[in-house]
């Protein structure tokens, strides 16, 4: 349902380190200090959009109802990865929406999903690598 809402805009500020010897350069600083500027606001805005509390920044995804999250296995050890975990969060996703779907990983993660195969075949192929021509997506395709 579409409607009016009323926004209010708040100050963000962003710390950029510099050297006194750029702060003496006005040309060089002013070709400098956007870029930096930019680069922390792109990271405070990703940083709401993935773990806002929703409290006057957005409700991130890892705090609202569209992460899945799927019990462990009966006597996996903790902090593994097994190919059923990631077969249970596929059947998780609705119907039609696998080929949208967004995986985020903690880097912790990504030797255990380098290292899972399905048979002989391995599980995750990141751009670069084409065996079989499973990988099909710009950053790498699950199973």
């Amino acid at each position: 349902m579409l409607g009016l809402a009323t926004l209010r805009l708040k100050k963000l500020m962003a710390l950029v380190p510099t050297t006194d010897e750029l702060l003496d350069d006005a040309n060089a600083l002013t070709s400098y200090l956007p870029e930096k500027v930019a680069v922390s606001i792109r990271w405070k805005a990703n940083e709401s959009i993935l773990f806002g509390a929703g409290n006057g920044i957005p409700l991130g995804c890892m705090n609202g109802g569209a992460i899945v999250t799927v019990a462990k296995e009966s006597g996996q050890p903790t902090q593994t990865l097994l190919t059923q975990n990631l077969a249970k969060m596929i059947a998780r996703l609705p119907p039609g929406s696998f080929t949208n779907a967004v995986w985020i990983v903690n880097n912790d993660v990504l030797p255990a999903l380098f290292t899972l195969t399905l048979g002989n075949y391995p599980i995750y192929l990141p751009v670069g690598q084409s065996v079989g021509g499973i990988q099909l997506s710009p950053y790498g395709t699950l199973l």
